[in-house]
């Protein structure tokens, strides 16, 4: 039978809360990665992606609205996670910025899953 000594206890125990902690972050990548598409999902539903007319911009080829991509962020330095929204065609800042805004959608459609995202968070970081 080993004896535990007091360092060798505490270690244990950081440990084991790096572990909870690895877990509980892998868990919230996940959700990330999860309201990535659930983001461009809904954009490309309200955009669609055969009609010409949406209800953003003018989609006269489809290739903006389709080159859309999500993605997640992990500064692990900072500890910051996220997710988001870009534009993967060259004039995907043009359709953001120009006209005072009044085509950007990237922006909008990622906070309009901040609550699903935050209900989510909470789930896994509650015990």
């Amino acid at each position: 039978m080993a004896i535990v000594t007091s360092s060798n206890g505490v270690a244990k125990v950081i440990e084991n809360i790096n572990s909870a902690f690895g877990r509980r972050k892998a868990a919230a990548l996940v959700i990330c990665k999860k309201c990535a598409l659930l983001s461009k999902q809904a954009l490309q539903e309200s955009q669609g992606l055969e009609q010409n007319k949406g209800q953003f911009w003018t989609n006269r080829t489809r290739l903006a609205i389709r080159s859309v991509r999500g993605f997640t962020i992990d500064y692990k330095l900072l500890g910051i996670i996220g997710f988001g929204l870009a534009h993967g065609v060259k004039y995907g800042k043009s359709l953001e910025l120009s006209h005072n805004r009044k085509h950007a959608v990237l922006e909008q459609t990622v906070r309009d899953q901040v609550p699903h995202f935050m209900n989510e968070i909470k789930k896994v970081f509650s015990d």
